[in-house]
């Protein structure tokens, strides 16, 4: 692809920033929602259950269907958030900033997203839930989701370069994207403490296909609105070609940080009271 290998490459960082954050947080709201599915065992836990809250047995035959009921009813009670766990609201999520630095050949960029907004999670379908607990403890959780819509919104600010075109921009953002597909693979291994076993997420991987997407920026190019639409454009006409380019990484990143954000939850309650026997 010469035509567009510079001009997509200056706007590689930015692109995946933006996508990657929106994907993360519905992978945060799943990890959060899946640890709500917790119950009290003989007084152990301070939890306060929500009545609205269906708990689900791991014995039960229809386990996958009882999980897909669940997290179904549990993400839009919790879009405003759940006192009880002392969940923030997820829908809209607020994050304050994100920053990245990009360094590949030619191409030297730093991007920081400041008050950023993403919107839509709580629309969530759950498609499908396929649980298996083996015989030497571990755990794998597939999940099929579907979400109509997510934006994000916020600032940014780029700096760099690209060959010998300096980069120096900064201003409003907003992504949007539809019919959002994406399958969690979730794995997990028993770790014993305190005489209760939890569960360790190993994996959090992902591998989403986005039906369209929009990106709007503006200030691409200070002081020249026909340059910053010309590589607004660029973008738009070929984000699903960049997209696909930058999932390998993305992905890698997105089990990095979405394994640590589910284990902050997994390893806080023993699997017992997640998810009973």
């Amino acid at each position: 692809m010469p035509t567009r290998s510079h001009r997509a490459g200056s706007l590689r960082p930015l692109f995946e920033k933006m996508s990657a954050n929106s994907l993360s947080v519905v992978c945060l709201a799943l990890g959060l929602l899946l640890t709500c599915s917790a119950a009290p065992k003989d007084g152990r836990t301070s939890y306060r259950i929500p009545e609205y809250m269906k708990l689900c047995h791991r014995s039960d035959p229809e386990l996958d269907k009882c999980l897909k009921e669940s997290l179904q009813v549990l993400i839009p009670n919790f879009s405003n958030g759940a006192r009880e766990f002392n969940l923030p609201s997820f829908d809209p999520m607020i994050l304050s900033d994100m920053r990245m630095e990009y360094k590949n050949g030619s191409v030297e960029t730093s991007i920081v997203n400041k008050e950023m907004k993403f919107t839509g999670i709580s629309n969530i379908n759950v498609l499908d839930v396929r649980s298996k607990f083996k015989d030497d403890g571990k755990v794998a959780f597939d999940i099929d989701v579907f979400f109509p819509e997510i934006v994000s919104e916020g600032t940014y600010k780029m700096a760099g370069k690209i060959f010998d075109m300096i980069l120096s921009s900064q201003g409003n953002y907003k992504v949007t994207m539809n019919d959002i597909r994406a399958t969690w693979w979730i794995r997990g291994i028993p770790e014993d403490r305190d005489g209760e076993t939890y569960l360790r997420i190993v994996h959090f991987d992902m591998k989403p296909k986005v039906g369209s997407m929009v990106i709007e920026m503006d200030k691409l190019f200070e002081g020249s609105e026909e340059m910053s639409k010309m590589a607004l454009a660029l973008i738009n006409q070929n984000w699903s070609i960049i997209y696909e380019e930058l999932l390998p990484l993305a992905r890698t990143n997105w089990d990095k940080i979405m394994t640590s954000v589910a284990n902050m939850i997994f390893q806080k309650v023993p699997l017992d009271v997640l998810l009973p026997a």
